[in-house]
Protein backbone atom coordinates (compact mmCIF):
# COMPACT_ATOMS: atom_id res chain seq x y z
CA UNK A 1 0.00 0.00 0.00
CA UNK A 2 2.84 2.57 0.67
CA UNK A 3 4.61 1.51 -2.74
CA UNK A 4 1.54 2.85 -4.37
CA UNK A 5 0.55 5.94 -2.13
CA UNK A 6 4.02 6.41 -2.76
CA UNK A 7 3.72 6.60 -6.44
CA UNK A 8 0.49 8.56 -6.48
CA UNK A 9 1.79 11.37 -4.73
CA UNK A 10 5.24 11.66 -7.05
CA UNK A 11 2.48 11.77 -9.81
CA UNK A 12 0.01 14.10 -8.46
CA UNK A 13 0.91 17.23 -10.26
CA UNK A 14 -2.24 19.25 -8.92
CA UNK A 15 -1.92 17.78 -4.82
CA UNK A 16 -5.36 16.57 -5.28
CA UNK A 17 -4.89 13.10 -3.70
CA UNK A 18 -3.26 13.25 0.40
CA UNK A 19 -0.48 11.54 1.08
CA UNK A 20 0.38 10.06 5.02
CA UNK A 21 2.41 7.25 6.00
CA UNK A 22 0.49 5.00 8.72
CA UNK A 23 0.24 5.77 12.28
CA UNK A 24 2.78 3.69 14.21
CA UNK A 25 1.54 0.20 15.58
CA UNK A 26 -0.72 -0.04 18.76
CA UNK A 27 -0.03 -2.16 21.53
CA UNK A 28 -2.00 -5.19 22.22
CA UNK A 29 -3.22 -3.39 25.30
CA UNK A 30 -4.23 -0.27 23.51
CA UNK A 31 -6.53 -2.70 21.27
CA UNK A 32 -7.80 -4.80 24.29
CA UNK A 33 -8.71 -1.05 25.87
CA UNK A 34 -10.44 0.20 22.73
CA UNK A 35 -12.15 -2.95 22.55
CA UNK A 36 -13.46 -3.40 26.61
CA UNK A 37 -13.73 0.46 27.38
CA UNK A 38 -16.56 0.93 23.82
CA UNK A 39 -17.95 -3.07 24.13
CA UNK A 40 -16.67 -3.92 20.77
CA UNK A 41 -15.52 -6.60 19.09
CA UNK A 42 -12.53 -6.46 16.77
CA UNK A 43 -11.90 -9.32 13.92
CA UNK A 44 -8.16 -10.62 14.18
CA UNK A 45 -7.63 -9.00 10.98
CA UNK A 46 -8.49 -6.30 11.99
CA UNK A 47 -6.01 -6.07 15.30
CA UNK A 48 -3.56 -7.55 13.21
CA UNK A 49 -3.44 -4.48 11.08
CA UNK A 50 -3.49 -2.26 14.15
CA UNK A 51 -0.91 -3.94 15.20
CA UNK A 52 1.29 -3.08 12.30
CA UNK A 53 -0.11 0.57 11.79
CA UNK A 54 -2.38 2.31 14.46
CA UNK A 55 -4.61 4.06 11.75
CA UNK A 56 -4.06 5.69 8.27
CA UNK A 57 -5.05 8.98 7.56
CA UNK A 58 -6.01 9.16 3.80
CA UNK A 59 -6.08 5.91 3.70
CA UNK A 60 -8.10 5.49 0.43
CA UNK A 61 -8.08 9.30 -1.43
CA UNK A 62 -9.51 10.79 1.51
CA UNK A 63 -11.14 8.11 3.73
CA UNK A 64 -9.22 7.80 6.72
CA UNK A 65 -8.42 4.06 8.38
CA UNK A 66 -9.13 4.12 12.20
CA UNK A 67 -6.84 3.78 14.30
CA UNK A 68 -7.48 3.07 18.39
CA UNK A 69 -7.46 6.60 19.30
CA UNK A 70 -9.94 7.36 16.35
CA UNK A 71 -12.13 4.18 17.78
CA UNK A 72 -12.43 5.88 21.01
CA UNK A 73 -13.24 8.89 19.86
CA UNK A 74 -16.14 7.96 17.83
CA UNK A 75 -17.18 5.70 20.51
CA UNK A 76 -17.28 8.53 22.92
CA UNK A 77 -18.99 10.79 20.23
CA UNK A 78 -21.53 8.48 18.60
CA UNK A 79 -20.35 5.49 16.61
CA UNK A 80 -23.00 6.13 13.97
CA UNK A 81 -23.43 9.83 13.58
CA UNK A 82 -25.07 9.45 10.16
CA UNK A 83 -29.06 8.72 10.18
CA UNK A 84 -28.44 7.34 6.52
CA UNK A 85 -25.69 4.64 7.57
CA UNK A 86 -27.85 3.64 10.51
CA UNK A 87 -31.17 2.84 8.60
CA UNK A 88 -28.56 1.25 5.96
CA UNK A 89 -27.70 -0.86 8.91
CA UNK A 90 -31.18 -1.45 9.87
CA UNK A 91 -32.50 -2.19 6.13
CA UNK A 92 -29.94 -5.10 5.86
CA UNK A 93 -30.62 -6.70 8.92
CA UNK A 94 -27.37 -5.73 10.79
CA UNK A 95 -27.65 -5.25 14.74
CA UNK A 96 -26.12 -1.69 15.16
CA UNK A 97 -23.82 -3.25 18.56
CA UNK A 98 -22.10 -5.46 16.13
CA UNK A 99 -21.05 -2.98 13.57
CA UNK A 100 -18.23 -0.77 13.94
CA UNK A 101 -16.97 2.12 11.63
CA UNK A 102 -13.25 1.83 11.09
CA UNK A 103 -12.97 4.78 8.65
CA UNK A 104 -14.59 7.73 7.57
CA UNK A 105 -13.36 10.56 5.03
CA UNK A 106 -14.14 14.06 6.46
CA UNK A 107 -14.88 15.11 2.78
CA UNK A 108 -17.21 12.59 1.88
CA UNK A 109 -20.00 10.41 2.89
CA UNK A 110 -17.74 7.49 2.74
CA UNK A 111 -17.40 5.16 5.48
CA UNK A 112 -16.23 1.65 6.06
CA UNK A 113 -17.65 -0.54 8.71
CA UNK A 114 -17.06 -3.47 10.30
CA UNK A 115 -18.99 -5.90 11.24
CA UNK A 116 -17.85 -8.04 14.59
CA UNK A 117 -17.17 -11.59 14.43
CA UNK A 118 -19.69 -12.51 16.76
CA UNK A 119 -22.73 -10.78 14.66
CA UNK A 120 -24.92 -13.47 13.47
CA UNK A 121 -25.35 -12.20 10.34
CA UNK A 122 -22.23 -11.12 7.88
CA UNK A 123 -19.50 -11.54 10.59
CA UNK A 124 -16.24 -9.72 9.95
CA UNK A 125 -17.11 -8.25 7.11
CA UNK A 126 -16.21 -4.86 6.16
CA UNK A 127 -18.72 -2.88 4.02
CA UNK A 128 -18.02 0.42 2.27
CA UNK A 129 -21.12 2.96 2.30
CA UNK A 130 -21.30 6.16 0.51
CA UNK A 131 -24.77 6.75 0.28
CA UNK A 132 -25.49 3.35 -0.42
CA UNK A 133 -23.44 -0.05 -0.48
CA UNK A 134 -20.54 0.53 -2.90
CA UNK A 135 -18.77 -3.18 -1.45
CA UNK A 136 -18.57 -4.89 1.09
CA UNK A 137 -15.88 -7.75 1.85
CA UNK A 138 -15.69 -10.90 3.27
CA UNK A 139 -12.81 -10.47 5.75
CA UNK A 140 -10.61 -7.11 6.46
CA UNK A 141 -7.50 -9.48 4.34
CA UNK A 142 -9.97 -8.88 1.40
CA UNK A 143 -10.61 -5.35 2.06
CA UNK A 144 -7.45 -4.16 2.41
CA UNK A 145 -6.15 -5.84 -0.75
CA UNK A 146 -9.17 -4.21 -2.59
CA UNK A 147 -8.34 -0.86 -1.26
CA UNK A 148 -4.12 -1.90 -2.51
CA UNK A 149 -5.69 -2.80 -5.99
CA UNK A 150 -7.53 0.71 -5.89
CA UNK A 151 -4.52 2.78 -4.97
CA UNK A 152 -2.11 0.78 -7.57
CA UNK A 153 -4.70 1.40 -9.78
CA UNK A 154 -4.90 5.33 -9.49
CA UNK A 155 -1.19 5.64 -9.56
CA UNK A 156 -1.21 3.69 -12.90
CA UNK A 157 -3.50 6.19 -14.15
CA UNK A 158 -1.39 9.25 -12.89
CA UNK A 159 2.16 7.87 -14.13
CA UNK A 160 3.09 9.69 -17.77
CA UNK A 161 3.46 7.45 -20.22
Amino acid sequence: MSYWKQLINDNDRVGAIPWHLPKTAATEREISHTESANNIELSEEYRAFLQCANGWVGFHISTDLFGTDELNSAYNADPLPMPEVREFIKAINLDAQHVIPIGVSPFDRDVFLLVSPSSPVAPNHVIWWAGEEVERYGTFEEFFNAMIASNAYIARKLMPS
